[in-house]
């Protein structure tokens, strides 16, 4: 697989195919862009280990002094990833913080920084926290803690080390591929009952989220991002999490602020979350002023000729195919199949990128993954 270059094949540049996309205009093709392409699969299209959503590689370099070398390297990786796949844009994240150190090592899978024990299990490739708990949460308690926190300050500049280092070899190498950002801070999913008991401090601590998305989201950009995320998690399956009232009062002032501090910075917006948000739609997707929706899980009810048909001459639909099942379980054939099925739906519909539904999570196989790729790409003949 090679990058795909301004041809006769491919009239547009990737800034100026996904700008098309996102303004529902009519593209020489669809865009394909991943939000998440995580560690297994980045390492298999890399070819080699990378520190791209790998923790415990972090973890282990960060404990032996190895912090500069390590943000040099995981932007010269999603770089590379993202040339060796043809991506119309560059998935970039926080990194770690140069303040972060010292970490040190203290066993097989297992890191101390400053009294907090982290545990990797490789069976299952999850993280564990001394500080994480089962014990049910005093919402009473907590919140009187949000009442009485700070608002928060601006981000530790080191974190966007790698997204600075991305924009200047995108600069040195004369590329014009955007990089996008995903800033989600709005999930009620751990807060249902703060917005039932405390509805006063959910409001104060959507504000604080407000707060904090906004600082982190005008660094990204001052930094070279060009569209950013915002949301998080507010779906569940087949309904949403909350009523379209309760997301009206809690959510959505937040995630107006938002957009309308990015838009003014001269970035373009999608509002994301994983789940089923018909019962809150037209606040969720149009009072948003969103440019995109990204994050639609068919598995859960969203679907794409409903969303294509009743929204999409409105803002721009980012999704595809599913990564519950078919990415994650299904056979390879199954994957081109229901990738074909996604690119035939909106072949005549301007404003879609393809990616997954969620993300390349862990859970799917590389070779799921490159069968979708391959997929969009005979479908296109590049």
């Amino acid at each position: 697989m090679t990058h795909c270059a301004k041809a006769n094949s491919c009239p547009l540049t990737h800034l100026e195919r996904i700008n098309t996309a996102l303004g529902r205009r009519r593209c020489d093709r669809i865009p394909f862009g991943e939000l998440v392409i995580d560690n297994r699969c980045a390492e298999a299209v890399l070819g080699r280990p990378t520190p791209i959503h790998n923790i415990p590689l972090w973890l282990d370099r960060m404990s032996a002094g190895d912090w500069e070398e390590l943000v040099a390297q995981e932007a010269r990786d999603r770089i590379d990833l993202a040339l060796e796949l043809g991506l119309d844009w560059l998935s970039v994240d926080q990194n770690y913080s140069r303040n972060y150190l010292p970490v040190q090592k203290t066993a097989k899978n297992q890191w101390n920084h400053r009294g907090t024990v982290m545990t990797h299990d490789p069976q299952t490739r999850m993280m564990s926290y001394s500080w994480q708990t089962n014990k049910t949460r005093d919402v009473d308690q907590y919140a009187e803690e949000i009442r009485r926190a700070k608002p928060p300050q601006g981000p530790d500049e080191s974190v966007f080390e790698v997204i600075r280092r991305m924009q200047q070899r995108l600069q040195e190498m004369k590329l014009d591929i955007p990089m996008v950002m995903r800033n989600y801070t709005m999930s009620v999913q751990s807060h249902l009952e703060l917005l039932a008991v405390h509805p006063e401090s959910a409001l104060a601590f959507f504000k604080n989220m407000t707060t904090l998305a906004i600082f982190n989201g005008e660094a990204a950009i001052a930094n070279g991002v060009s569209v950013v995320g915002v949301g998080g998690h507010v779906g569940a399956n087949r309904t949403s999490m909350i009523s379209d009232e309760q997301y009206r009062r809690f959510i959505l002032p937040g995630i107006r602020q938002q957009i309308d501090v990015f838009h003014a910075k001269g970035a373009k917006a999608y509002i994301a979350t994983g789940g089923c948000i018909w019962p809150i739609a037209e606040a969720f997707l149009i009072d948003s002023d969103a440019d995109a929706y990204a994050g639609i899980d068919t598995y859960a009810g969203m679907d794409l000729a409903r969303l294509r048909d009743e929204y999409g001459d409105r803002l721009c639909l980012i999704g595809g195919t599913d990564s519950v099942h078919t990415l994650s379980h299904g056979s390879e054939q199954t994957v081109r199949e229901e990738t074909l099925e996604v690119l035939e739906l909106f072949k005549d519909h301007p404003g879609f990128i393809l990616a997954s539904s969620n993300s390349v999570h862990d859970d799917v196989p590389p070779r799921n993954f490159i069968a979708m790729l391959t997929a969009y790409r005979n479908f296109f003949g590049i």
